[in-house]
């Protein structure tokens, strides 16, 4: 090969690591805080950040729950076992004696949550549910082969910003985010 086409290879070569170096700072910048994918995270901050990309971003559905700014966890520990996240639920208390579970993979907007797909709570959601009155720990519903699979029902609280739409006290239950943690 002539001296002019391995110089040729290599300054387009460097040119491709130029261009792809300004395309991660550029998508960088767009992201802002995009901290990427997060692995492992504690059950607790990992939930505490869902009610926060809950409560505090604009929109409705899953892009609420999951606002890859706040929250990206693709796993969890959870009792000292790190968990895949495979999918998160909301159970709805509009009306606290017959809170739902809404069944589609993006939670409703408000004004669709009757036509939503959703069903009445089974005995140990409904179990579950109830005990979050009372107790803010995260209940485990389901717990199949050897911890392989979780079912993990957790609060969610009015925090100030919901209290006025929602014309509730702050921290009164809201309703909840059924986690399903499935290794593998």
């Amino acid at each position: 090969m002539t001296r002019f086409w391995k110089t040729k290879r290599y300054i387009l070569g460097l040119a491709a690591i130029l261009v792809s170096g300004l395309m991660y700072l550029a998508c960088w910048q767009v992201s802002e805080n995009y901290t990427g994918i997060r692995l492992g995270t504690d059950f607790e901050v990992a939930h505490e950040r869902a009610i926060t990309s809950f409560a505090e971003q604009r929109g409705f559905g899953n892009s609420r729950i999951r606002h890859r700014r706040v929250w990206n966890e693709a796993s969890v520990v959870f009792t000292e076992i790190q968990y895949p996240v495979r999918s998160i639920r909301l159970i709805g208390a509009a009306d606290p004696n017959s809170p739902v579970l809404y069944t589609a993979w993006n939670p409703p907007k408000k004004n669709q949550l009757s036509t939503s797909e959703h069903r009445l709570l089974t005995q140990p959601e409904l179990k579950a549910f109830t005990q979050l009155f009372t107790d803010s720990s995260p209940v485990v519903i389901e717990r199949q082969s050897e911890d392989k699979h979780l079912r993990v029902v957790a609060p969610l609280r009015a925090r100030s910003r919901c209290t006025e739409c929602h014309e509730v006290a702050q921290d009164a239950l809201l309703g909840a985010f059924v986690y399903e943690l499935a290794e593998g």
